[in-house]
């Protein structure tokens, strides 16, 4: 991700791309399953690691702890969502409609074996 227009990318811009692009993406597949840990851990270290880069490209010293960074924009922080939390909500949404949708058909395959 380091091109030249990223060096040229402000704070505030940065914080947009990982909203918008880095955190969104996986969103896919762990509305599917459960996504391993450290794949969590993976990506966050890649947004922060896209967050904390300088001018010339060189990573910078982190001057605000991720957890600020992924507090909710009510809390006062600017509402990057944490991977392990977001992978933690659609697993419970999938257990919320395996006991509550008896329509769908994803269901019904399951409680059916």
């Amino acid at each position: 991700m380091l091109s030249w227009k990223t060096k040229t990318l402000s704070f505030a811009r940065r914080m947009t791309i990982i909203k918008a692009i880095i955190s969104a993406m996986p969103s896919y597949v762990m509305q599917s399953g459960k996504v391993p840990r450290y794949i969590c851990d993976e990506l966050e270290k890649i947004s922060t690691g896209f967050l904390w880069v300088d001018q010339e490209g060189t990573r910078k010293l982190h001057t605000v702890a991720w957890d600020s960074i992924c507090k909710p924009k009510d809390s006062g922080g600017p509402g990057i969502r944490s991977m392990r939390k977001v992978n933690d909500a659609f697993l419970k949404k999938l257990a919320w409609e395996l006991c509550s949708c008896r329509d769908k058909l994803w269901v019904n395959i399951i409680r059916g074996k």
